[in-house]
């Protein structure tokens, strides 16, 4: 079956044939031979095919064969080897077809659109932090996450400069675009334990859910039938060989419920705050009082980090310190209930200010947005942070019991400050 999927060659009207020969020559992307099926002869109603070379050949030469544009993934997936060579149609330091902007999970073998030079370069929107447009952020009105997400891409253009020429050297047509989105690949897909960052096949591509229950579990173990299993599962300590990997260490991906034939296989990023999971990842988390409307619970609004009490204008996006779970709400004394209320309408007020609503509103899709769709998600994100303030206000009045009249006080005060 390998040998049939490795040298069927399509030959368009007269289908997928076995030719002798032919079907032994290597392929390569820059391949300019063809192999069209015509007459014998001339006048011949016999059909052959010819092998034409696409340019002179000298003694010796290699006659390549190619059968489509093929990424990485695809060739050694697929036909069992990897490409290697330099020019504008190397694929060697290009993203796999897996990691693309246009990779569909129910169709992943499905050609992607083709240029000049291969499949065509990113160029709609970046999730994430190193692809939110300038323009953007004044739908944040938080100056610590702004100057936080400025920083990130300034690192992203400093880095471009100071390596452009060796990556134009490799492939010319490569963009600062691209990068932002290979880097915002890798912001979203490497997976954090003790022992450092991993981009782990497939696991990467898996969605961290919207309601932030997905109930598996990832983490670092002993790779099963390793020495160093062996020992702990004997209740030795582990000890490292000479030339063995580090620890013998594995990622183990475990179902935490029954997974039904055709359901999606989630991967928890950890406890995502509305914020974190827009800001960092490009995802808009459900909205929960939908969500829980169906089973008859009410559940508050998420705060969003940097509407919180405990947010750390030095770690703006940082995730929540509960790891998995969802972080503490504000518990205090009185008096501290009270300044964390006017605390919370003064950001209130700033988000739903004339100046506030007039300047969300100037905001015009950027041309690095296809179709606007990052900008909607980040509207209806403001809409739900709003809401969420005006929740956790209610909540926090209602609990100690507190005055209006002095919460306008405690405001007043805030805004004099």
């Amino acid at each position: 079956m390998a040998i049939l999927v490795t040298r069927l060659i399509d030959t368009g009207d007269d289908g997928s044939l076995m030719v002798p020969l032919i079907d032994m020559g290597n392929h390569r992307n820059d391949c300019n031979n063809t192999h069209p099926v015509e007459p014998c002869r001339p006048g011949s109603s016999e059909r052959c095919m010819v092998w034409r070379a696409g340019k002179p050949l000298a003694a010796g030469d290699e006659v390549c064969i190619f059968y489509k544009f093929m990424l990485q993934d695809r060739s050694l997936l697929q036909y069992g080897f990897l490409q290697s060579g330099a020019g504008s149609m190397s694929v060697q330091h290009r993203l796999s077809g897996l990691d693309r902007h246009d990779f569909k999970p129910e169709e992943p073998w499905e050609e992607p659109s083709v240029g000049e030079h291969g499949p065509l370069l990113f160029e709609g929107t970046v999730g994430g932090l190193y692809g939110i447009p300038p323009d953007y952020l004044r739908l944040i009105q938080d100056p610590a996450v702004e100057t936080g997400i400025n920083a990130y891409q300034a690192e992203l253009v400093i880095a471009w400069d100071k390596h452009r020429p060796a990556i134009e050297a490799i492939d010319s047509s490569l963009t600062l675009h691209e990068l932002r989105h290979a880097a915002g690949l890798l912001n979203a897909r490497l997976v954090s334990y003790e022992y450092g960052s991993f981009m782990v096949p497939l696991m990467g591509l898996a969605s961290h859910q919207v309601n932030n229950n997905c109930p598996h579990a990832d983490y670092l173990d002993y790779c099963p039938g390793s020495a160093a299993a062996q020992q702990a599962a004997a209740g030795q300590e582990p000890q490292q060989e000479a030339g063995a990997e580090e620890d013998d260490l594995c990622i183990v991906w475990a179902a935490g419920a029954d997974v039904a034939a055709g359901q999606e296989v989630c991967s928890s990023y950890g406890y995502l705050l509305p914020d974190v999971a827009l800001l960092q990842y490009g995802v808009l988390l459900q909205d929960n009082t939908i969500a829980t409307a169906a089973v008859g619970r009410a559940e508050r609004l998420e705060l969003n980090g940097m509407d919180r009490h405990d947010f750390d204008p030095k770690q703006p996006l940082a995730p929540p310190k509960s790891g998995h779970e969802a972080p503490e709400a504000f518990s205090g004394t009185p008096q501290q209930a009270l300044a964390e209320v006017s605390r919370l309408v003064v950001r209130h007020t700033n988000l739903t200010s004339i100046e506030g609503h007039h300047a969300a509103a100037a905001v015009n899709p950027s041309p690095y947005d296809r179709g606007g769709m990052l900008l909607a998600q980040m509207r209806v994100w403001r809409q739900r942070r709003i809401a969420a303030l005006e929740a956790e206000i209610e909540r926090l009045i209602k609990s100690y019991g507190l005055d209006q009249e002095a919460v306008q006080q405690q405001v007043s005060l805030l805004v004099k400050q």
